[in-house]
């Protein structure tokens, strides 16, 4: 539901959340990214969510633990994400340096078996 929301009215509605909208939200975002799901979008909902309430998320103790375990859980998620991106950057250059390699042994050949062709004639 939250992706279909625009990046603005999204802001602007975490600004004006009550409180215990904002533990609710929590506990949801929590869900969301023990199951891996959304998790670019779970965690700038986050950081946009604390930076926005924080004094009355630290001032109130119950959402201590909670808060605790969405860091840990974006922390985790994010890095997941970082070295899975990192693994597939990596293997499409592999790929790409393979292709290339392949693409120059076929010009190569190619251009030895033209002169193949022509090796025997004109000479007498």
């Amino acid at each position: 539901v939250l992706r279909s929301v625009k990046s603005v009215d999204l802001e602007q509605s975490l600004l004006v959340l009550p409180l215990k909208h904002v533990e609710r939200l929590m506990h949801y975002l929590i869900l969301l990214l023990r199951a891996g799901k959304g998790i670019e979008l779970c965690a700038k909902i986050s950081v946009f969510l604390i930076k926005a309430h924080q004094a009355q998320i630290v001032a109130n103790r119950t959402m201590m633990t909670p808060l605790r375990e969405l860091q840990t859980l974006v922390r985790m998620r994010t890095t997941e994400i970082r070295d899975t991106a990192g693994f597939n950057i990596a293997a499409m250059r592999i790929i790409a340096r393979i292709a290339n390699e392949k693409k120059n042994e076929r010009i190569n050949y190619e251009e030895k078996s033209m002169k193949d062709i022509w090796a025997g004639l004109g000479k007498a």
